[in-house]
C-alpha cells in the first residue's frame, strides 16, 4: 500500500464495497425488534426504570432507522435501485417521517462540498451560534440539553419541511400510514404510540441527532481531507446511541461513501495499516464524557480544538 496517500476505490478489495441486501434487512429487523421489545417489556412490567429504558432504546433505534435511510441514499440497502429506495422509504424514512429520495438530494450536495458555503448542512450552521465550536462547556450544555425538554421539536420540524415526505411519494405513502393508523387503532396501541414513539421523537432522539450531528465535523481544524470529519471508536454504548450502524466511522464514510456501513470497521482497519491515516485521521475515543480524547474536549477546547489524532501504531 502506497502510504503517502489514501488508497483509491480500485485499491480497495472488491468486497469492501459489495451490497448485500440480507445484511441490512437483518440489521433494520434488529432495529424494529428492539423498538417493540422495549415496548413489550415497559407496558408488560410498568414502571419508571422500565419506561426510561424503553424511551432511551426505542430513541436510539429511531435515530437507527434515520441512518438507515442516510445509507440508501448511497445505494447501500440493495443492489437494485428502485428496491433500495422502496425499503427505505417503508422500513425506515416513512416511519421516522422523511423521504429517502429528497434526503439524497440534500446529501449529496453535503458529500460534494462537504464543510463549504455549497454544502446545504455547513451553511445552515455556520451562523447560527448554537452551532459554533469551540464553545465553553456551559454553552454546550445550554445549547444541547433543552433538545430533550422540547427544543427538539423545533429542530425536527425544520428536518420534516427539509426532506420530509415528497408530494410524488404520497400514492405509497398515504396508504402506508393509514394501514398503520389502521393497526394501532385495533390494537387499541394509540396511549403506547404516543408514549413509546411520538414522546422519544421529540426529545432524545432530537438529543442524540444533536451530538452525532456536531460531532461528525464540527469542532474541527478542517485543513486537509482528514482533519474535517472524525471518527469515534472507543465506546460501544456511545455508538449504540450516537452513532449507531457504525455511524461513529463518519471519516471512513466521507473517504468512501460507498462502502456500506456494516463494512466501515472492515475498512477503517485496512486504512490502519496506512501511514499518512494513522498520523492524520481525526479520531476521539469518546463522545460526552470529560476526556482528554473525547468529543466533548474537541467541542469546548479554547485553544487547539482538542486535536486528537489515531493513535500511532504499536
Amino acid at each position: 500500500m502506497n502510504e503517502t496517500r489514501l488508497p483509491n476505490r480500485l485499491e480497495l478489495a472488491a468486497e469492501f464495497s459489495a451490497v448485500s441486501f440480507g445484511r441490512s434487512l437483518f440489521l433494520i429487523t434488529f432495529d424494529w425488534a428492539l423498538i417493540f421489545l422495549s415496548i413489550g417489556v415497559a407496558t408488560s412490567y410498568p414502571g419508571v426504570f422500565s419506561f426510561v429504558c424503553a424511551q432511551l432504546v426505542i430513541a436510539a433505534r429511531q435515530h437507527s432507522l434515520f441512518l438507515t435511510m442516510h445509507e440508501a441514499t448511497h445505494y447501500n440497502i440493495c443492489k437494485n435501485r428502485k428496491w433500495n429506495d422502496h425499503f427505505s422509504n417503508f422500513l425506515a424514512a416513512w416511519p421516522v417521517g422523511f423521504s429517502t429520495e429528497r434526503y439524497r438530494t440534500r446529501h449529496w450536495l453535503h458529500h460534494r462540498y462537504l464543510n463549504t458555503d455549497k454544502d446545504p448542512d455547513w451553511f445552515r450552521k455556520k451562523l447560527d451560534p448554537s452551532w459554533q465550536f469551540p464553545m465553553s462547556k456551559l454553552d454546550f450544555w445550554r445549547h444541547t440539553l433543552p433538545h430533550l425538554l422540547g427544543k427538539g421539536v423545533v429542530e425536527m420540524s425544520y428536518a420534516l419541511r427539509g426532506i420530509g415526505i415528497r408530494k410524488s411519494d404520497l400514492p405509497l405513502a398515504l396508504p402506508f400510514y393509514a394501514v398503520i393508523a389502521a393497526a394501532i387503532t385495533l390494537a387499541g396501541g394509540w396511549q403506547a404510540f404516543l408514549l413509546y414513539w411520538v414522546l422519544p421523537y421529540g426529545t432524545i432522539l432530537p438529543f442524540l441527532h444533536r451530538v452525532r450531528n456536531a460531532s461528525d465535523h464540527l469542532g474541527l481544524p478542517k485543513t486537509h481531507l482528514l482533519n474535517g470529519t472524525r471518527n469515534v471508536t472507543g465506546s460501544r454504548v456511545g455508538a449504540f446511541f450516537f452513532g449507531p450502524h457504525n455511524a461513529n466511522l463518519h471519516l471512513v464514510h466521507h473517504v468512501y461513501p460507498f462502502v456500506p456501513w456494516y463494512r466501515l470497521p472492515a475498512v477503517h482497519s485496512f486504512l490502519l495499516q496506512n501511514a499518512y491515516y494513522r498520523e492524520y485521521a481525526h479520531e476521539n475515543d469518546v463522545y460526552l464524557l470529560p476526556t482528554k480524547r473525547s468529543v466533548f474536549s474537541d467541542m469546548t477546547s479554547e485553544t487547539d480544538f482538542g486535536i486528537q489524532e489515531t493513535r500511532k501504531a504499536a
